[in-house]
């Protein structure tokens, strides 16, 4: 009798272990399936921000990229305009600079310059005044051996035209070491 009062304590201690075992087993899997659960909704909502996510240097790659594109748009269309005669900017200009614009240059320009004093003018300087913001801003020097022209030109990016150019006061001689 002695023994089996050992034996049902002992039985009773291996049931009390296995059901505590079994319960800790049950709770372990549970929050293994709630984590693994988690790890799913993660890794979705960071593979769709990942495909909504613009790269930085892409911007700026393309920022720098349509900047250069209108800076040399600018320098040729602006070299247009130096170098021809204003009465043939209807045609020289179309697509390169607003009708209106067009139509401002014609008559600024051609009552007060011969075409014989703007032949030959190179641009020497171009610069951009506001490079993050649109429309671009750039200042542009012109030269040839009689006289020197500085403009204020605005470029639009989206009709990729200029849209507006003005002359600029320039003191005193230009050099490329100023």
């Amino acid at each position: 009798m002695k023994w089996a009062k050992y034996f049902w304590v002992l039985a009773s201690l291996l049931l009390v272990g296995y059901v505590w075992q079994s319960h800790t087993l049950q709770t372990t899997n549970s929050k293994l399936s709630r984590v693994q659960a988690d790890n799913k909704g993660l890794k979705k909502r960071l593979a769709v921000q990942k495909e909504q996510q613009v790269a930085l240097p892409d911007v700026k790659e393309t920022k720098d990229k349509s900047l250069n594109e209108a800076n040399e748009q600018v320098k040729q269309t602006m070299q247009l305009v130096v170098n021809s005669d204003p009465r043939q900017f209807d045609t020289s200009l179309v697509g390169k600079v607003s009708p209106a614009m067009i139509t401002k240059l014609k008559s600024e320009l051609t009552p007060t310059v011969t075409a014989s004093q703007f032949s030959g003018q190179n641009i020497v300087y171009i610069g951009v005044v506001n490079q993050y913001e649109s429309p671009l801003n750039f200042m542009l020097v012109s030269k040839n051996d009689t006289q020197q022209n500085a403009y204020y030109v605005t470029y639009d990016l989206s009709n990729n035209e200029i849209t507006s150019i003005d002359r600029a006061a320039l003191k005193g001689a230009f050099n490329e070491l100023n």
